[in-house]
C-alpha cells in the first residue's frame, strides 16, 4: 500500500476541529455562567450535609455520655448488692451492723459526689409501703436509707412531716410514698423473672427504671409546692440475693431529673421513653419533633458516598433497663445551619470557584489558538507515518500467517507419517520379539537382535523428531501434580536395567534423605528427560555402572531451593567442550559427541523440557573419568522436608523388585482392525495366560461388551467406521446408564503426540500405549491396568 499523505485534507479537518473547539469552549463558558446559581446551591447542599453529619456525631457522643453515667450508677448498685453483709440480711436487718452500713455509705457517698445520686435504698422483697409493720406498728419502710442531701436528719431517720393514718395506724413521709410505691412495682417485675440468682450470668444484673416521681430530696423541698420540678426524679433498681441464691429484695438509687438533664449538651436534645410517658429536655428548648428538617436536594444526596443522617436523629440508650424504650433525640435548626462555618465557607468557595472557571476558560482559548498551527504540522507528519506503519504491519502479518500455515502443515505431515510408519513397525518389532522369545539360537538369533535394535533405533529417532517438532511449535504443555521422585527414578532405572544388563552394566540409585517424599512435578516429562540421560549414559559406557543421584541444594540466586538430579557414567567422557543441549546446534553438528554416536536430538529436547519445568540442565566431565549430566527442579516451600529412604549407591536390583501380577485367565477384549497387529498382540497376550477376544470394529466390540464381561479392553484409536475414541465414550455412557463398574480401557495408537494422549483420556480411557510397542511394554501396561480395581484409574 502506498500514497502521499493527505495534507490538504488534514488541514481542512484541523481547521474544522479548531472552529469546533472554539464553539465548545464558548458553550461551556456560557453554561458555567448560567449554571452559577445551581452550582452555588449544590455547594450549600454539601455544607448542609456536613452540618447534619456533625449534629449526628454530637448526638452519638451525648448518648455515649448518658450511657456511661447510668453505667457508673449500675456498677455502684451491683457492688452494694454483692456485699456479704447485704446478702446475709434478714427482713428486719437485725444483723446490718455499723461496719456494713459504713461500706454502703461509702459507695453511696462516691456516687453522690461523682454522678449526684440523690438517695440509695435497701428494700426487702415483701415491701409494701401501705401495710403496717407488725413489729413497729408503723407503715413499712426500707431496710436502710442513705441520703446526705436530706436537710436536718441522719441517713436512717425520717422527717417529722407525716400523712394521715394508714390501715391500722402510723404515718409516712409525704414524698416518700411516691418512691415507695414505684419500688414495690419494680420488685414485682423483677420477682417475676429473676427470683433465682441462677438467672444472672456474668454479673449481668437486670436493671429497671420507672416513670418520674417526686423524690425525698429536701434541698429543694417546699410544702407549698410538693410537685416542684426541681424535686422530680427517677428510681433505678437492681435485685439482691441472699446466700441461698433466692431474691431478698432490691437496691434502688434515686436520681433527680435535673441531674440527668445536665448530662445533655446545650441545644435541641431530649431523652424520652414512651413506655413511661417520659421526656427530659433542657428548659426552654423546643421539642425535637417540632424542629423543621433542613431540605437537601436529591442531587446532593446522590453524590455523597452514603446516605446522610436525618435532620432529627434518634439514638437507642442501653441503660440495662429490662423494659427498654429509652431514646436520645437531637435536631438541627435552620439558624444554626446558616451560622455554621462550613456554610459560610461553601458560599465563599462557590464564588471563588466561578471566578477560577472563567479565568481557566480564557486561558484555554488562548492555548488553543497558540497550538493550532503546531497541531497542523504534526497532523501532516503523523498521516505519512501512519501509512508507512500500516504497510509494514500488513507485511509482517502476512509473513506470520505464512509461517503458521507452514508450521501447521509440517506438524500434520509428521503426525501422519509417524502413524503410517509406526503401524507396520509394530508388526515388525512384535514379530521379532516373538521369534527371539522362541530361542532360535545361533546366527538367526543374532540377526533377529540386529533387526530389533535397528527398529528400536528408528523408533527412537521418530519419537525425537516428533518431540522436537512439538518444542519448535511451542506446544509443550505441562501437567504438574504431586509425585514421588524416588518412585520415578526407580521406574526409569527398572525400565532401562535390561538394556544395561546386555552390556554388563549396573544401575545404582543414591537419593539424599532431605529430598522430599513428594514434589510438584510433571511425572511424564520428568521420566522422558531421565530416560534420555540414562540411556545416553548406558550407550556411552562399556564398563562399570551408571549412577542416578538426587540431592537438595540452594538455588544459585539465593532464593528458594531445588532438587539436583545427576546421571553419572564411567565412560570415556565428552570428546570436547560445548553445549550438547543447543536446540539449533545439536551435538552431531557441534562435534562433541561421545563414543557410540546418536543424533543428539534427545538432549536438545531434554533441555527444552527441563527449562519449561523451571529448571536448568548442564554437562561436565569427571576428573576420574566419565561424564555427569545434571538438571534441577525447583521446590515449593511446603515441599522442603526429610525422608529416611534409599541408602547411597544402592543397586537397582535391591531397590525395587515388586511382584509381577498374574494374568492367567484374565479376559481381554482386543479391538484392532489391522489383522497382522491383532494376531501379534493376541499371541503375546495368550503366551502370558490371557483369554483374548479380537474384534475389528467398534460396533461388534460394543455388542461383545454388552453380552460378556472383560477384565480389560485394548482399543485401537483408528478403526474403520467408528473410531476408538467414540467407542470408548459409548462404553462409558452404557456403563453409567446400566450402573455397572467401568472396565479399564487402554488406548493402542500410532499417534504419539501429547494431545493424542489427552484426547484418549478425555474420552474415558484409563491409559495409553503408542505403537510400535514391545511385548514387554504390552504385558506391563496390561498388568498395571488389569490389576486395578474396576472403576478406578491405575496408579
Amino acid at each position: 500500500m502506498s500514497g502521499a499523505p493527505p495534507t490538504e485534507k488534514s488541514r481542512r479537518k484541523l481547521t474544522a476541529l479548531e472552529a469546533l473547539t472554539y464553539l465548545i469552549l464558548s458553550l461551556v463558558g456560557l453554561g458555567l455562567i448560567v449554571n452559577f446559581e445551581s452550582e452555588r446551591n449544590q455547594a450549600l447542599d454539601h455544607a448542609r450535609l456536613e452540618q447534619r453529619e456533625k449534629v449526628y456525631q454530637e448526638g452519638r457522643q451525648a448518648t455515649a455520655r448518658i450511657v456511661r453515667y447510668f453505667d457508673q450508677i449500675y456498677r455502684g448498685l451491683r457492688t452494694v448488692a454483692r456485699l456479704p453483709a447485704v446478702r446475709s440480711l434478714d427482713r428486719f436487718a437485725h444483723n446490718f451492723h455499723v461496719n456494713a452500713r459504713a461500706s454502703v455509705q461509702e459507695i453511696y457517698n462516691n456516687l453522690a459526689e461523682t454522678v449526684r445520686v440523690s438517695e440509695i435504698y435497701v428494700v426487702p422483697l415483701d415491701f409494701d409501703p401501705e401495710a403496717i409493720d407488725p413489729v413497729t406498728g408503723k407503715p413499712q419502710e426500707p431496710i436502710a436509707t442513705f441520703d446526705e442531701l436530706i436537710v436536718g436528719r441522719s441517713a436512717d431517720r425520717k422527717s417529722s412531716e407525716r400523712l394521715a393514718h394508714l390501715d391500722g395506724g402510723g404515718t409516712i413521709d409525704e414524698v416518700e410514698i411516691h418512691e415507695y410505691r414505684l419500688m414495690r412495682e419494680q420488685i414485682a417485675v423483677l420477682r417475676a423473672g429473676y427470683m433465682d440468682e441462677s438467672a444472672i450470668k456474668d454479673l449481668a444484673y437486670p436493671a429497671i427504671l420507672g416513670h418520674e416521681v417526686i423524690t425525698c430530696d429536701n434541698s429543694h423541698y417546699s410544702l407549698s409546692s410538693p410537685n416542684d420540678e426541681d424535686r422530680k426524679g427517677l428510681v433505678y433498681s437492681i435485685p439482691f440475693y441472699g446466700l441461698d441464691g433466692r431474691m431478698r429484695g432490691i437496691i434502688s438509687a434515686v436520681m433527680l431529673t435535673s441531674t440527668i438533664r445536665q448530662q445533655l449538651p446545650p441545644g435541641q436534645y431530649v431523652i424520652s421513653n414512651p413506655i413511661y410517658d417520659l421526656r427530659i429536655g433542657h428548659t426552654g428548648s423546643a421539642p425535637v419533633a417540632s424542629i423543621r428538617p433542613l431540605a437537601v436536594s436529591a442531587r446532593a444526596v446522590a453524590v455523597t458516598a452514603a446516605s446522610p443522617p436525618a435532620a432529627t436523629n434518634d439514638f437507642d440508650l442501653s441503660l440495662r433497663d429490662i423494659k427498654g424504650g429509652w431514646v436520645v433525640s437531637n435536631a438541627m435548626s435552620e439558624a444554626s445551619y446558616e451560622a455554621s462555618a462550613s456554610v459560610i465557607a461553601a458560599k465563599e468557595k462557590a464564588t471563588y470557584g466561578q471566578i477560577a472557571i472563567l479565568a481557566a476558560f480564557s486561558a484555554a482559548l488562548f492555548i488553543v489558538h497558540l497550538t493550532a498551527q503546531r497541531q497542523r504540522e504534526m497532523e501532516a507528519r503523523n498521516a505519512l507515518l501512519e501509512v508507512r506503519v500500516r504497510e509494514r504491519t500488513e507485511a509482517l502479518e502476512f509473513a506470520r500467517h505464512e509461517a503458521e500455515a507452514a508450521n501447521l502443515a509440517k506438524t500434520r505431515f509428521l503426525a501422519h507419517m509417524s502413524h503410517e510408519i509406526r503401524t507396520p513397525m509394530s508388526a515388525v518389532l512384535g514379530t521379532v520379539d516373538l521369534l527371539i522369545n522362541s530361542r532360535p539360537g545361533g546366527l538367526a538369533e543374532h540377526h533377529l537382535s540386529t533387526i530389533r535394535n535397528s527398529g528400536q533405533a528408528l523408533l527412537d529417532l521418530i519419537n525425537e523428531v516428533l518431540d522436537l517438532s512439538a518444542v519448535e511449535a511451542g506446544r509443550v504443555t505441562l501437567s504438574q501434580a504431586p509425585d514421588q521422585p524416588r518412585v520415578l527414578i526407580a521406574d526409569v532405572a527398572r525400565l532401562l536395567e535390561p538394556k544395561a544388563a546386555e552390556k554388563g552394566l549396573t544401575i545404582a540409585i543414591a537419593v539424599a534423605p532431605d529430598v522430599p517424599e513428594a514434589i510438584w512435578i510433571d511425572g511424564g516429562r520428568f521420566r522422558q528427560v531421565l530416560i534420555n540421560l540414562v540411556a545416553n549414559a548406558i550407550h556411552a559406557t562399556e564398563h562399570g555402572k551408571v549412577t542416578v543421584t538426587a540431592d537438595v541444594e540452594a538455588s544459585e540466586n539465593g532464593v528458594g531451593r531445588h532438587v539436583r538430579f545427576d546421571v553419572i557414567d564411567t565412560g570415556p567422557g565428552l570428546t570436547s567442550h560445548g553445549n550438547l543441549f543447543d536446540l539449533k546446534r545439536p551435538a552431531v553438528q557441534a562435534g562433541i559427541l561421545r563414543a557410540g554416536g546418536g543424533a543428539g536430538l534427545g538432549l536438545s529436547i531434554s533441555r527444552a523440557l527441563v527449562e519449561e519445568m523451571g529448571g536448568q540442565i548442564s554437562q561436565r566431565n569427571r576428573p576420574e573419568g566419565g561424564a555427569v549430566f545434571s538438571f534441577t527442579h525447583p521446590l515449593r516451600e511446603a515441599e522442603i522436608g526429610t525422608f529416611a529412604g534409599l541408602e547411597n549407591e544402592t543397586p537397582l536390583l535391591h531397590v525395587l523388585q515388586g511382584p509381577v501380577a498374574k494374568l492367567d485367565g484374565r479376559g481381554i477384549l482386543l479391538v484392532e482392525d489391522n489383522a497382522t497387529l491383532a494376531a501379534l498382540a493376541r499371541e503375546i497376550l495368550q503366551t502370558s495366560g490371557c483369554d483374548v477376544t479380537v474384534r475389528a470394529d467398534g460396533l461388534s466390540a460394543l455388542a461383545m461388551l454388552e453380552s460378556q464381561g472383560f477384565d480389560l479392553v485394548l482399543m485401537d484409536c483408528r478403526l474403520h467406521g467408528m473410531d476408538g475414541l467414540e467407542v470408548a465414550r459409548l462404553i462409558r455412557g452404557y456403563e453409567q446408564q446400566q450402573q455397572i463398574s467401568p472396565v479399564p480401557i487402554v488406548a493402542l495408537t500410532a499417534n504419539a503426540f501429547d494431545w493424542d494422549r489427552d484426547a484418549c483420556l478425555a474420552a474415558g480411557m484409563n491409559d495409553f500405549l503408542s505403537k510400535p510397542y514391545t511385548a514387554a511394554q504390552l504385558i506391563d501396561i496390561v498388568q498395571r491396568n488389569v490389576g486395578a480395581i474396576r472403576g478406578h484409574q491405575p496408579p
